[in-house]
C-alpha cells in the first residue's frame, strides 16, 4: 500500500511491565528530546480475581518522575536524580489511574508500598516525531 505524501509512519516507544513487589520499579526512560513531547501512562489494577482464581489484587503506589538526567556525563548513574511524586498518581493510590504528560519529563517510576494477590502492569506510550 502506498502511502500519500502527508501520511506517514511512525512508531510509538511503548512499556509494558508487571510489578509484583513492594519498592521501587524503574526508573523508566524518556526521551524528552521528542517534539511534540506526549506521553499517556496507565497503572493497571486488575478488579475481581487474579488469573490464580483467589481474591483481587490490591496496591496501594504512586507514580514519580524526575527532570533530572539520569546518567552523568561520564555514563555513570546519576545518584542525585530528584524524584517528585505525580499529582495523578497520588501516594496511596489503589485503582487503575491513566494521565499524560505534555511538558518533557527524563523518567517515571512507580513506588509500590503494598502488594497483595498478584501484580500490577505499568503501560507507557510516547509518540514518535513525525518531522
Amino acid at each position: 500500500m502506498a502511502l500519500f505524501p502527508y501520511q506517514r509512519c511512525s512508531m510509538p516507544i511503548k512499556r509494558n511491565v508487571n510489578i509484583g513487589a513492594v519498592g521501587i520499579a524503574g526508573p523508566f526512560n524518556l526521551d524528552p528530546s521528542i517534539g511534540p513531547f506526549n506521553v499517556a501512562i496507565q497503572v493497571f489494577v486488575p478488579n475481581g480475581t487474579n488469573p490464580a482464581g483467589v481474591g483481587a489484587v490490591t496496591a496501594a503506589y504512586s507514580v514519580e518522575f524526575t527532570l533530572d538526567d539520569l546518567s552523568n556525563p561520564d555514563g555513570s548513574p546519576n545518584q542525585n536524580a530528584r524524584w517528585v511524586t505525580d499529582p495523578q498518581f497520588p501516594v496511596g493510590s489503589t485503582a487503575t489511574i491513566t494521565g499524560n504528560y505534555f511538558a518533557p519529563i527524563s523518567a517515571v517510576r512507580v513506588n509500590v508500598a503494598n502488594i497483595a494477590g498478584g501484580n500490577i502492569e505499568l503501560k507507557m506510550r510516547q509518540s514518535d516525531t513525525i518531522n
